[in-house]
């Protein structure tokens, strides 16, 4: 490795992979790991090294990229529980557009299986009026009025809780789903 092209090139490799390291957009460090395979592709060219270039622009590169940005949109939703499609939370709403998220509505027939849903951690959160769900009544407030939409947040949902406390205002109740050991219900 004698030349400036290699020692330039050698050099971008840490230095991108820490610039994808540091970002906290997530199609950001996509992007930015996608061009870390392609200075490693162009190292093995300028190396000589033309099977083991193509093989990183294929594996390396391309079906990594693919993969991560399948698995970033995924993670990317929250999954809204509620038992008729008409029931929605301004807070979930706002969290989704601050936050970038989609929505994914779940209607569910039953009070019971949306609390099953809500329990095993297959909704983010679940909608309902104070008035309709009798088995969470414990995690509501004695005097809300039973027309009331209530947001109720999964165990897993800590994250959720943080964002939804700083974006909702004052007369739109979120709650989060504790478990009986901890003071909640079960």
């Amino acid at each position: 490795m004698n030349g400036w092209l290699e020692v330039f090139i050698v050099a971008l490799l840490p230095l991108t992979a820490l610039f994808a390291v540091l970002q906290t957009q997530p199609y950001a460090a996509l992007v930015l790991r996608g061009m870390m395979g392609v200075v490693s592709v162009l190292l093995y060219a300028v190396l000589g090294a033309p099977d083991v270039a193509l093989t990183e622009v294929l594996v390396g590169t391309l079906l990594t990229v693919i993969l991560y940005a399948v698995t970033v949109r995924s993670t990317q939703v929250v999954r809204v529980g509620m038992l008729t499609n008409r029931d929605s939370n301004a807070a979930i709403k706002r969290l989704c557009k601050t936050h970038k998220l989609s929505q994914r509505k779940i209607v569910f027939p039953s009070e019971k299986e949306l609390v099953a849903a809500l329990k095993e951690g297959r909704v983010d959160a679940v909608c309902v009026k104070s008035g309709t769900a009798p088995s969470l009544r414990p995690l509501f407030e004695p005097d809300l009025p039973p027309d009331l939409l209530v947001t109720v947040l999964a165990e897993h949902g800590r994250w959720h809780e943080r964002q939804l406390g700083k974006l909702k205002q004052a007369d739109e109740p979120v709650a989060r789903l504790r478990y009986r050991e901890k003071g909640g219900i079960r």
